[in-house]
C-alpha cells in the first residue's frame, strides 16, 4: 500500500529534505549586469502596483490598458527627478 501523499510524516522528513539542500555558494554563476538590471524591473512592477487602475486592469482593451502603464511609468520617473529640498 502506498502512503498518502497529502498525510504529513514526522519530523524526519523535513530532515531528510534540509540534508539534500546545498551548502555555500551556489552551483549556477550569475550575472552582476542582469541581476541588476532584473533588479531595476522588479522594483519598477512593485511601484506599479500602486496604480489602481493597472493592479486591477481596470480598462478591458490592451490600447488603453497599455496608455495607462505608460503613463504611470512616466509619473514614476518624474517622481525620481523630483526635488528633495
Amino acid at each position: 500500500s502506498r502512503p498518502d501523499p497529502r498525510r504529513r510524516s514526522g519530523s524526519g522528513n523535513s530532515r531528510r529534505r534540509s540534508q539534500s539542500l546545498p551548502i555555500g555558494r551556489k552551483s549556477h554563476k550569475t550575472s552582476n549586469f542582469l541581476y541588476r538590471y532584473r533588479h531595476k524591473v522588479e522594483c519598477f512592477f512593485s511601484k506599479i502596483k500602486y496604480f489602481r487602475a493597472i493592479a486591477t486592469r481596470y480598462e478591458k482593451r490592451a490600447e488603453n490598458y497599455l496608455a495607462l502603464v505608460k503613463l504611470a511609468a512616466i509619473r514614476i520617473w518624474l517622481r525620481s527627478y523630483e526635488s528633495v529640498s
